[in-house]
């Protein structure tokens, strides 16, 4: 990028000397009459009884777009060659480039009172063209020293703009070279840019990117047509479609510049108003575009102009916005903005008819547009630097958070050797305390009573302990991320037959079954899922209560219902009732470490399951698993 930025700064350097070398002509003072009906001829403007009717100009001629016939009288004198001799050849500049119809009326030395016409403009083909040059040179013979007054008549579909400069054929040869130069150099940065931002290649992934070079795209080729060199190198011989450039060209730029502002800007529909400016001038662009094919642009760019103006007038108000929030390229953005509204302006007021068609005011666009488009190079410059940045930093943090999560991966199976071997280790005492509890049960018949009810306090403690080990085991496992769900075709109905069997109050339990109940699931761990929901219905509900158990196997889902009658679980942990350690409303009397409800959670989650908390019609607290038949079902 600082080379880039380096290229574009040798590039600017060579423009200021370039355009002083690129001098103008002598400007042609000016009087014009308006033809409205477009009947006037060369011997009605010329009567001496219409000289009055002339108005004259101190500047330049802007018409506005109309379809009205301008005429205009202006006078020349012999011009002076360099050593001080009158030449008896002056040629005569007409400015703009893409004015249609020419005709210039030049006194008939032969035949006094009469005039011979000339005819030029972008509708006659480039080859037709006396002087070779972008714009119209016309030359003008003197056949005495003294001065000669002139007619010019002009119509044009396109902003009706004159401008006249009367040149030494030589005086115009030197000047040509360097405006040649000055616009080599104009080009050249704006081609320079192009070929950057493409050869970068950030437009395959950015759309921003994309809109960038297509606004740089449509503003080249714009420039290329209103300054004559569509019709000098590209289409000489087919004046219909260079006609069509400078149109087709301002039409395309609205187009492509309401869409890339709109991206660089932000704005969206979180800026309604802004939205739908740019959004319609965008459309307005779009529906226009046929225009000047059916010769309807005179009517529609005026509104053209003023919606341009309107964009950019908001979109320098949004550049301030930006800026004040500091975001890569906000200063530069209201640099871009500022140039564009004063290019805008300038170029506007003077095709509108309201201030007069000066040289510079017609070309302020092209010198803002310059500058914009530079500007905006380096407002996407600073957002690929702070995406690079940024991008960094997101590198930085990944690398952080896969470091740490490798660490607590470490950490996890060293937990779990940890909690595997204090199992291990723990339940061979706890099998030898029970045993010996047993035992000392069977030797003590006919013993003391409150012998016998400290043994069986014993034994429910190593049995608790037993519980609490087996579900510290099982929740290491359904959290390891290495853990693989094995799913084979199983009957629910006899799973939960099996698991009652194997709980020591399965009496209590009242199995109901009804519908299909086969499916694919682990059966392992299903198994766990189940058990630990009616041993918490077990736990929870009063002493020798009813706990009932429902499979349904109807549609895609089985449904496990457990329901009990036990006390009821205050709304404000509901929500969390299925976290790790987290126990309903107990006292110390009910063992457990609030991972019952846990591992029930996460085995539904690994079958694509889900468990929730519900109350019957009877205010009895159920528990219902879902888990779908196939391990494919996705979650309702």
């Amino acid at each position: 990028m600082p080379g880039f930025l380096r290229l574009l700064l040798l590039l600017l350097t060579l423009i200021p000397p370039l355009a002083c070398q690129a001098g103008t002509g002598q400007a042609v003072p000016l009087a014009f009459l308006v033809d409205a009906n477009g009947q006037e001829n060369i011997e009605s403007v010329s009567a001496p009884s219409r000289i009055n009717d002339f108005r004259d100009l101190r500047h330049g001629f802007s018409g506005g777009y109309t379809r009205k016939v301008h005429w205009f009288r202006f006078t020349l004198s012999p011009p002076v060659s360099q050593n001080g001799e009158s030449l008896p050849v002056s040629w005569l500049e007409i400015h703009p480039s893409y004015l249609d119809d020419i005709r210039l009326y030049q006194p008939d030395p032969a035949r006094p009172g009469e005039f011979i016409e000339r005819r030029t403009g972008d509708l006659q083909p480039f080859s037709s063209r006396e002087i070779p040059y972008r714009s119209f040179i016309l030359p003008v013979e003197f056949s005495t020293q003294e001065p000669m007054t002139l007619y010019l008549r002009l119509e044009s579909s396109s902003s009706s703009l004159l401008i006249l400069h009367q040149w030494a054929p030589e005086d115009f040869h030197s000047a040509e070279a360097g405006e040649y130069a000055l616009l080599g150099a104009y080009y050249g940065v704006l081609l320079t840019v192009f070929i950057i931002n493409l050869w970068q290649g950030l437009w395959r992934s950015d759309p921003l990117y994309r809109a960038y070079l297509f606004y740089l795209g449509c503003g080249l080729g714009l420039v290329f047509s209103l300054n004559g060199f569509t019709a000098q190198y590209l289409f000489p011989e087919y004046p219909w479609l260079s006609n069509l450039g400078p149109s087709l060209g301002t039409l395309l730029t609205g187009v492509s510049g309401a869409y890339f502002y709109r991206l660089i800007l932000n704005i969206d529909q979180r800026t309604p108003i802004l939205n739908v400016i740019y959004r319609g001038v965008q459309w307005f662009s779009i529906l226009c575009l046929p225009a000047p094919f059916f010769d309807y642009y005179t009517e529609i760019a005026p509104v053209f102009l003023y919606s341009l103006v309107l964009l950019f007038v908001t979109g320098l108000f949004r550049s301030f916005q930006l800026w004040h929030r500091e975001q890569p390229g906000g200063s530069f953005l209201i640099i871009a903005h500022a140039a564009s509204l004063f290019g805008a302006l300038s170029v506007s007021l003077s095709l509108l008819g309201i201030l007069p068609g000066d040289f510079w005011m017609i070309n302020g666009f092209q010198i803002g547009s310059l500058f914009t488009l530079l500007a905006l190079a380096l407002v996407l410059v600073q957002q690929v630097r702070a995406i690079d940045q940024e991008n960094r930093l997101s590198r930085e943090r990944i690398q952080i958070a896969e470091t740490r999560e490798e660490q607590e991966r470490l950490a996890r199976r060293e937990q779990s050797r940890f909690i595997a071997t204090l199992s291990h280790e723990i339940k061979t005492p706890l099998a030898i305390i029970d045993g010996a509890a047993q035992s000392l049960k069977l030797l003590l018949t006919g013993g003391d009573a409150l012998v016998f009810r400290r043994i069986e306090r014993i034994r429910r403690a190593v049995s608790r302990l037993e519980v609490l080990t087996g579900q510290f085991l099982d929740k290491d496992r359904v959290d390891d991320e290495t853990l693989t769900v094995r799913p084979a075709m199983m009957d629910a109905d006899n799973l939960c037959r099996e698991t009652i069997r194997q709980l020591d109050a399965g009496q209590r339990i009242v199995f109901e079954s009804s519908g299909t109940t086969r499916l694919q699931a682990d059966e392992m761990l299903l198994q766990v899922a189940l058990r630990n929901l009616l041993n918490n219905a077990l736990k929870y509900a009063p002493a020798a209560s009813e706990i009932q158990l429902r499979l349904n196997g109807t549609g895609h889902r089985l449904r496990f219902e457990v329901t009990n009658g036990g006390t009821a679980i205050p709304e404000a942990i509901q929500h969390t009732i299925f976290d790790s350690y987290v126990r309903g409303p107990t006292d110390d009397s009910i063992p457990g470490a609030g991972l019952g409800l846990y591992l029930v959670r996460r085995i539904a989650e690994l079958h694509g399951g889900t468990i929730r908390l519900e109350t019957n019609e009877n205010d009895r607290i159920v528990f219902v698993l879902d888990i779908p038949r196939s391990p494919a079902e996705e979650q309702p």
